[in-house]
């Protein structure tokens, strides 16, 4: 680190150079200023002509030459910069609950192509915002494809033994009932942009665009899990959990109505078996 840093020293000591005159200029124009029949007006006008160009030229060194010299000195000098710049790495959060919710719900909303991958979503479904992000999608301005939990699948029951929670199952049933009746799609129409996995969840995805969310669930702190901002870099994880998504999306089933998803049957059969059941009736 030290001959990095050597070089920055020198880049500022040039800079200072040009600094240094400036001031001593703008000094001696102020002293003649006072006489001013000392100080013929053509004269005067060069020095301020003069004051100008040393200020244009510390801006010029500062832009072109400094600036550039000090990223690449930390994203070097940093192996930890480095790496998170290439691969794509914004920001990280010790929880989930440390990225605000409005920041999340704007980033979708504002987006033109949106993968939601998680349990319920329940942050950011039932909010007015999202509900006229879905008019949009349904008038075919935005794109959608959302993939939740399937509430008659055995890992649903699980994740509800898990978290100690009994009505998950439930709860998102209900939201997709409240996408069937509060936006108006037909079955067929919801068939196309939600999908239903029978998997045990490893992560929430929340992608805009070219902005993904990325929440990895921890055992026992579902609600505390850390979580990670990317962006779209060439060859960045952005990719990697693009792939994921769509890896899931392949394998999930098409959303059939909240009629198919019978599950006090289901219940029944999962506490026998814990084998998955389609809910269909």
């Amino acid at each position: 680190m030290k001959a990095p840093f050597r070089i920055l020293r020198r880049l500022f000591a040039l800079e200072n150079i040009f600094l240094t005159i400036s001031i001593i200029a703008a000094l001696v124009i102020l002293l003649l200023d006072a006489f001013s029949d000392v100080l013929p007006e053509v004269l005067t006008n060069s020095a301020i002509l003069l004051l100008l160009l040393l200020l244009a030229t510390h801006q010029l060194v500062e832009r072109m030459s400094v600036l550039p010299r000090l990223e690449r000195m930390l994203y070097s000098g940093i192996p930890l910069l480095g790496r998170a710049r290439v691969m794509g790495l914004k920001d990280v959060y010790r929880t989930r609950a440390d990225i605000p919710t409005k920041e999340i719900l704007d980033t979708v909303v504002n987006g033109e192509e949106v993968d939601l991958l998680g349990v319920s979503h329940s942050e950011i479904i039932p909010g007015t915002e999202f509900m006229r992000f879905m008019q949009d999608v349904r008038a075919g301005r935005k794109k959608l494809r959302l993939l939740l939990l399937n509430p008659t699948s055995s890992e649903s029951l699980r994740r509800e033994e898990d978290e100690g929670e009994t009505g998950i199952r439930n709860y998102i049933r209900g939201l997709l009932g409240m996408l069937e009746t509060r936006v108006g799609f037909h079955t067929e129409e919801l068939s196309h942009i939600i999908r239903l996995y029978n998997y045990a969840p490893s992560c929430m995805i929340i992608r805009s665009d070219n902005v993904m969310y990325v929440v990895h669930y921890v055992f026992g702190r579902f609600g505390g899990s850390p979580a990670q901002k990317i962006e779209a870099v060439p060859e960045g994880l952005f990719y990697t959990y693009l792939e994921h998504f769509e890896r899931v999306w392949e394998h999930a089933q098409p959303f059939q109505g909240v009629d198919a998803l019978d599950i006090a049957r289901c219940s029944k059969a999962l506490s026998r078996t814990m084998e998955t059941c389609d809910g269909h009736t």
